[in-house]
């Protein structure tokens, strides 16, 4: 299920997840900077507005030729990452579970 990262009434990120309960466990960590996680209908995305019921579709910015300097290394790897996980639901999820491990045991040494 694709989530929507919501702050200040605007979709600031989206992610893909099994669940909204898992998504909701990272915003309660403090994975994100945002006020809400709500299911992210098809045809919204970032930048796109949402009051809590409705969502409004953003202004389209004008398209800007793409640039011709090339790509870092670890934008390389990014990318790399983005496509490994990209469709592949379990893995995302397995990642997602990790993740949240791995932030519940950073809390725990540091004492909060």
């Amino acid at each position: 299920m694709n989530i929507a990262i919501i702050k200040d009434g605007i979709c600031k990120d989206s992610a893909t997840f099994g669940n909204i309960e898992t998504a909701k466990a990272f915003l309660e960590r403090g994975v994100w900077d945002a006020d809400s996680v709500v299911e992210l209908p098809k045809g919204y995305g970032i930048g796109d507005s949402f009051d809590g019921a409705t969502w409004t579709k953003a202004e389209s910015p004008e398209v800007e030729e793409e640039s011709e300097t090339p790509i870092s290394e670890a934008e390389t790897l990014m990318l790399a990452i983005t496509e490994l996980y990209e469709g592949n639901l379990a893995l995302q999820e397995e990642y997602a579970a990790t993740m949240l491990a791995i932030t519940e045991l950073y809390e725990i040494m540091l004492g909060d």
